[in-house]
């Protein structure tokens, strides 16, 4: 993850800084729900210097035609496209600099739009903070992304 600055703490925009974070993502899907959990480790390139240790909860709904709960819901499915809305859960401890062992958490409401067919896909949210000491009012996220098929691109079946 790349956070970029905005530069305008007065305004509640951030504090400017730029910084990166290194997240592992675990998610499991039941039919068109899915739960999500993320870890990460991130600190300040440009900016204030701190470091802080990541963590998430997500749950989402995927609006994938035809699939009921229980059943594996198709990795392409037929239709062009699926929208899935989301809301996150997600904080961070600081473990060192400016806001070492301070707490601060998120509430991430957003929706997803895939298309299917290119696998690419647009995602659009709005952090609001939920407590501790908070970087911005509000912040706005916005995410690509690709299901990739790893088999086809390594010489495998593509499905």
């Amino acid at each position: 993850a790349l956070g970029l600055p905005t530069g305008s703490e007065t305004d509640g925009l951030g504090e400017g800084n730029t910084s990166f974070s290194q997240l592992v993502f675990l998610d499991k899907a039941v039919g068109n729900w899915g739960a999500g959990v993320n870890l990460g480790v991130g600190t300040t390139l440009w900016g204030n210097d701190e470091a802080h240790f990541e963590y998430g909860l997500g749950l989402s709904y995927s609006f994938i035609r035809g699939v009921r709960f229980g059943e594996v819901a198709p990795a392409r499915p037929e239709q062009k496209w699926v929208i899935a809305p989301s809301v996150e859960f997600v904080g961070e401890r600081g473990v060192s600099g400016a806001r070492l062992g301070e707490d601060a958490a998120s509430i991430v409401p957003g929706v997803t739009l895939w298309h299917t067919r290119s696998g690419w896909q647009l995602r659009f949210a709005v952090e609001l903070p939920a407590f501790g000491e908070k970087e911005a009012d509000l912040g706005l996220v916005f995410q690509i992304g690709n299901h990739l098929n790893w088999g086809a691109l390594f010489g495998g079946k593509a499905r």
